[in-house]
């Protein structure tokens, strides 16, 4: 998503290189200069990186898939359940902190759950933690999911839940 937005951007930028300048009260004023955003544009020093995974849940199986992510990381996403499926039984797609060493809580946020076969949106990471999907497949099957993402995040982990 930053590469698209960069590649946007400079687009921009060279076209309004070409268009007029003034103030207020000069009528070719075609632009007016605003701050971005917070978090709009952010230097990186690390390459981006580009994931693709087949998740396969076996009937009545669980698992986290965590990318672990520093704070204001982003990244985009899609995954889809592969085959003839209705849907997952539960998805949660949520954040956490590491847990505290000193027995104190940690922070946790889910930005979405629900039952669909599919989902493809961006994250930026309002903490450094995990921040990924529970998957849960309550079906009398197995299912894949196939998942891509890109974006910066410094690890990938699949971790099974006993249930």
């Amino acid at each position: 998503m930053k590469l698209i937005n960069l590649i946007a951007t400079a687009s921009v930028l060279s076209a309004c290189s070409q268009l007029p300048t003034g103030t207020a009260d000069n009528a070719s004023l075609t632009w007016m200069e605003v701050e971005p955003e917070p978090f709009a544009y952010q230097d990186q020093s690390e390459k981006y990186k580009s994931t693709e995974l087949e998740i396969v849940l076996a009937a009545g199986s669980a698992m986290e898939l965590k990318f672990a992510m520093q704070k204001h990381d982003t990244m985009v996403y899609q995954w889809q359940v592969q085959g003839d499926v209705e849907g997952l039984s539960l998805t949660e797609f949520h954040g956490h902190t590491a847990k505290p060493d000193d027995g104190s809580l940690g922070t946790l946020v889910f930005y979405k759950k629900h039952q669909d076969s599919q989902e493809s949106g961006s994250l930026t990471a309002a903490f450094a933690g995990d921040h990924g999907w529970y998957f849960e497949n309550d079906t009398d099957k197995g299912i894949s999911i196939q998942l891509t993402a890109a974006g910066w995040y410094e690890s990938v982990k699949e971790i099974p839940v006993p249930r």
